[in-house]
């Protein structure tokens, strides 16, 4: 049910596959009827197949286009804008990628022994093996590149060219490209050590360097991530070590937006120390990965910070914003810490006991049963589905009552 009207009935439907597009707009989940399963995306059912595989719906960037692997038989094929491509032995549940733009799609197949990606329906070199999570496309959709390996050598492929130099592995498989573009970097392992590789060159050796933490300034010309160096992490941006912590928390380093500022949160002892561009701003008990976030225009940070209970009590989580603690809640909702449009207001999903609220500001918004949000994987991160300020500047969120979802816009 949604917004409080039933959709239709089926056999079965698998409450794990419900996806919503990255606007909001549309909920796309896999039903079964008469022992045959499909895709439904807004109600709609798409063609019946033998199986569609768990994991690979997929909405473009834009919302407007859907894909997702089907079975018939023994073969597999993808399924795009509702057209069935060319079968295969097996096709990567997990391997369907879009271009930034939506125009472009890739994913990976395999007949006998031997995978290839396909690239706009067009089959590319086989090999071994590719990595899926490495298919990647440039920011503006022209470029494309992945990881693959031959035998023992493993190496990376940019616009249809096999990098010169081989390796032992390419960490994570995570390959990211500069936001203009004109880089592609990844974190080469050779043997116990590892380096960053930025456009075929490696730098900076370390015993481990964090794939998930390499991120490029907006404006493309520094990059950043955090390494250990002996059994210290360290902060290295642009080759320079920074501070030196015994962990640093996810989601940091990040630039600004206007790439002027560097925030990164690190760990000693029992504490953790925000620092802003190398400049210690506060310390708390614990930081919350992946919550630190810029506002649009950069002049605002906010955060979700943990005060550590102590004997029988629970810890309790709150928001800072510039450097301004909220109300302390039982919980935040992972992800939901977003600044409007305009950098001028705050939102998030707070619970305290049974009951959720959407928190503007200081300002605390009625008590719901449940307010829903859904994740998706892109590029190593979590991002969150159904919780979002619209162009108009409004609220949007999904609501549980029952066994109703609704919809709410609410205008802050």
């Amino acid at each position: 049910m949604l917004n409080g009207i039933e959709g239709k009935r089926y056999d079965y439907i698998s409450p794990d596959t419900f996806h919503f597009s990255p606007d909001g707009q549309k909920l796309a989940y896999i039903a079964f009827s008469d022992k045959k399963c499909f895709a439904v995306v807004d109600g709609r059912e798409g063609k019946h197949y033998d199986d569609i595989l768990k994991g690979s719906l997929v909405f473009s960037p834009d919302g407007k286009r859907l894909a997702y692997i089907a079975k018939e038989g023994k073969k597999c094929f993808a399924v795009v804008d509702g057209i069935e491509k060319k079968s295969y032995d097996y096709t990567g549940k997990g391997s369907i990628k879009f271009s930034p733009d939506g125009q472009r799609v890739a994913y990976i197949a395999s007949v006998g022994k031997k995978c290839h990606v396909v690239l706009d329906d067009n089959e590319k070199k086989p090999y071994d093996d590719i990595r899926p999570e490495s298919l990647t496309f440039s920011p503006d959709s022209k470029r494309f590149a992945y990881a693959a390996h031959s035998g023992r050598e493993r190496f990376v492929i940019l616009d249809d060219e096999e990098d010169e130099q081989c390796y032992d592995e390419i960490m994570g498989g995570r390959l990211i490209f500069s936001p203009d573009s004109s880089r592609l970097a990844f974190i080469a392992v050779d043997g116990i050590s590892c380096a960053l590789s930025l456009n075929g060159k490696t730098r900076n050796t370390y015993r481990h360097i964090d794939f998930n933490s390499l991120i490029f300034s907006p404006d493309s010309w520094s990059i950043a991530y955090t390494a250990l160096q002996g059994d210290v992490c360290v902060v290295v941006v642009n080759s320079m070590e920074k501070k030196m912590f015994e962990g640093v928390v996810r989601g940091t380093p990040l630039f600004s937006p206007d790439s002027k500022k560097i925030a990164y949160i690190g760990k000693l002892g029992d504490k953790c120390y925000f620092f802003l561009n190398d400049e210690l701003i506060k310390e708390h008990d614990d930081v919350l990965n992946h919550s630190f976030i810029f506002s649009p225009d950069s002049s605002r940070f906010a955060y979700i910070a943990v005060r550590v209970g102590k004997w029988l009590s629970h810890d309790s989580y709150f928001v800072v914003i510039d450097q301004n603690p909220a109300k302390p809640y039982d919980d935040i909702l992972d992800g939901t810490l977003i600044f409007s449009p305009d950098g001028a207001k705050t939102a998030y999903v707070a619970r305290n006991k049974d009951n959720y609220y959407v928190v503007v500001d200081d300002d605390e918004g009625i008590a719901y049963e449940n307010i829903v949000v859904t994740y998706t994987q892109h590029d190593y991160k979590k991002q969150i589905h159904g919780f979002f300020f619209n162009s108009t500047g409004h609220l949007e969120y999904l609501v549980m009552e029952g066994a109703s979802l609704y919809s709410v816009e609410e205008e802050v």
